[in-house]
């Protein structure tokens, strides 16, 4: 499978792109997401060995941070994830819902055939915030269908999931007839096969952009669809 070819902007970059669309300056937002960058580098610290993910497992900050910001720019209702490992991505989302006083996070994983890795999926989630998550263990292609029949509508979706090119199509064909107006789409590790290069192209969303990662050899895509 041909990987995908992108020209790649950084965070910052994106963000001034998305204060034309939004219409709301993202800086102010993306500076309050360094203290939970700090908080959450902090308990992956603590984790207890031995543990069943490896670090690569974690969402780059980078993409975490993008997650937060725009779930603060979109206050979105409800928002959908697969894939959770540790819970980085997770806990920025849910920060961002419990600052906006509004929306549920539906996370779908499945943990790795190792002793014990059941309960480490979502360790990293703060107590406080986990009344505005709801956690489905299982196959995406099983779980997901029924979620989003269940759910009607997503104003975000985020795949963080199984990153070959078969299962990122399914995923994000699946979520078009669901995602509302506006609605945005996350996909991280985009670089890999030509999915969601494919996609983009076929749906023609209004914006759409790749973005480099920091701490990983790694690039995520978002797509906006405005009203």
């Amino acid at each position: 499978m041909k990987p995908g070819v992108y020209t790649p902007v950084q965070l910052e970059e994106l963000l001034k792109e998305l204060h034309s669309i939004i219409e709301h300056s993202a800086d102010s937002i993306l500076s309050d997401s360094e203290q939970i960058v700090s908080q959450i580098a902090n308990r992956i610290l603590l984790l207890e060995e031995p543990t069943p993910f490896d670090a690569t497992h974690n969402a780059d900050f980078a993409f975490a941070q993008c997650c937060y910001v725009v779930c603060r720019l979109l206050k979105p209702a409800v928002v959908v994830e697969t894939g959770v490992a540790y819970g980085v991505t997770s806990s920025f989302i849910l920060h961002a819902l419990e600052t906006n006083g509004k929306g549920v996070l539906y996370s779908i994983d499945l943990p790795p055939l190792a002793r014990d890795a059941d309960k480490f999926v979502g360790v990293l989630v703060p107590a406080e915030l986990r009344h505005r998550w709801k956690l489905f263990r299982g196959v995406n292609k099983r779980v997901l269908p029924s979620l989003l029949k269940e759910l009607g509508r997503v104003d975000l979706f985020l795949h963080d999931s199984l990153h070959t090119y078969d299962n990122m199509k399914f995923e994000l064909r699946r979520i078009v007839p669901y995602l509302s107006r506006p609605g945005v789409v996350i996909s991280d590790d985009i670089h890999g096969n030509r999915a969601f290069l494919e996609w983009v192209l076929e749906r023609r969303p209004d914006f759409w952009a790749a973005v480099r990662e920091k701490s990983k050899d790694g690039i995520f895509g978002i797509a906006v669809f405005s009203e």
